[in-house]
């Protein structure tokens, strides 16, 4: 197992993180309707990844790719990682890549994550919490007012 940095703008990389996805969905048992915000929400994010400056990390066994985290630098010293998969018949490979992935960062000057919105997934909230989090950034929900 290899990590290394991807250019997710490059097409042959997007397909392959695409497909990982697809593999994610099938081995976590989920029906192609739950994964449907996910997927469309990676898709467009690659689709864009040529006007962002996201930093990407996959996990290589040989030629395949068995898992990626997507990570943007924000400011102050923070980046938020925006998603991340792995294949779950390597296990170990999610703490794997997730170390690398803060290994990576650290050297661009990011002390910080804040890792994914979990959307109100209670795996996700879950996950993130096991990590034992110092601190919670705050949300704000913004709007346009209406002018009556």
């Amino acid at each position: 197992l290899e990590t290394t940095p991807l250019n997710i703008s490059e097409p042959s990389v997007a397909y392959r993180i695409c497909r990982l996805c697809e593999t994610w969905r099938v081995e976590k048992g989920r029906e192609d309707g739950e994964f449907e915000t996910e997927r469309l929400a990676i898709e467009r994010c690659l689709s864009f990844a040529a006007h962002f400056q996201f930093q990407a990390v996959g996990a290589m066994m040989g030629e395949s790719l068995v898992g990626f985290t997507i990570n943007e630098v924000v400011h102050d010293g923070y980046y938020m990682s925006h998603f991340g998969k792995c294949d779950s018949r390597f296990r170990g490979i999610s703490d794997l890549l997730e170390s690398e992935t803060a290994r990576f960062m650290r050297d661009l000057g990011c002390t910080r994550m804040n890792n994914q919105q979990d959307l109100g997934l209670g795996g996700l909230r879950r996950y993130k919490q096991s990590w034992r989090p110092d601190a919670f950034l705050k949300k704000f929900c913004i709007s346009r007012r209406s002018i009556i």
